[in-house]
């Protein structure tokens, strides 16, 4: 059998080689805006920086948040997004350092959720908790530490 006719088997196994690996060591989830693939800790799936609006930056900045621009193919969202724009974090009151946002990123283009799922069929019926952080506009983010799912 020639090489050429090799190659088309090759590169289908291989595909379906990464399927399988994506399958069971990176959960796949589907959004509006597209597919998102994320990590598992501990049994539950966790899906980091999933963007729900347009970046409101330029234009945007300050405005009603716009739809996030749909994507092809599937987003890695293991890592948190960026923390919206601050001063750099430093203790603070009863705030201690576990209670602070990382020092990087920080950004205006910071319209991102992160997921902890337990559930592995979009059927299941858990509850939900939604945290929304605080901060008064000079501080907080989703990415602190301590709050790390």
């Amino acid at each position: 059998m020639s090489i050429k006719k090799r190659l088309p088997a090759f590169f289908l196994s291989l595909i379906i080689s990464v399927i399988s690996f994506a399958q069971t060591n990176a959960p796949v989830a589907q959004t509006g805006a597209g597919s998102v693939s994320g990590i598992v800790q501990n049994g539950i799936h966790i899906f980091k920086g999933i963007p729900f609006a347009a970046p409101p930056v330029g234009e945007l900045r300050w405005k009603a948040p716009q739809p996030v621009q749909s994507w092809t193919g599937v987003r890695k969202c293991d890592t948190f997004g960026a923390s919206p724009m601050q001063a750099s974090p430093a203790p603070f009151s009863m705030w201690s350092e576990e209670f602070l946002i990382r020092k990087e990123p920080i950004s205006e283009d910071c319209l991102y959720l992160n997921v902890w799922t337990g559930s592995t069929s979009a059927n299941k019926k858990l509850p939900v908790l939604v945290w929304i952080y605080g901060g008064g506009f000079v501080s907080g983010g989703s990415n602190v530490p301590i709050y790390d799912g």
